[in-house]
C-alpha cells in the first residue's frame, strides 16, 4: 500500500466507527487486516454490496461476524 492510502486510511480512521458502509481499504483497515484477506471473509460472511460498479462493505455484519468469532 502506498504511504498517500496509508496515511488517507489514517486519517479517515476516527470516522470509520461512526459510518455503516465501507469500501475495502477502510474495512482492512478496520478488521485489521490486508485487503486481499479482507475480500475473501468478506465473501464467507456476505457482507458484500454492489451499488453500480461500485462494491461496500455493510460494516454491521462485519461487527457481528467478528462479535460470533468467524475465522479470517
Amino acid at each position: 500500500m502506498s504511504n498517500f492510502k496509508r496515511e488517507a486510511l489514517q486519517a479517515e480512521s476516527a470516522t470509520l466507527t461512526d459510518r455503516a458502509f465501507l469500501n475495502d481499504f477502510e474495512a482492512a483497515a478496520y478488521v485489521g487486516v490486508g485487503r486481499t484477506t479482507f475480500r475473501k471473509f468478506a465473501e464467507q460472511i456476505g457482507c458484500r454490496r454492489k451499488i453500480g460498479r461500485r462494491v461496500i462493505n455493510d460494516k454491521s455484519v462485519i461487527d457481528r461476524a467478528l462479535q460470533r468469532g468467524d475465522v479470517i
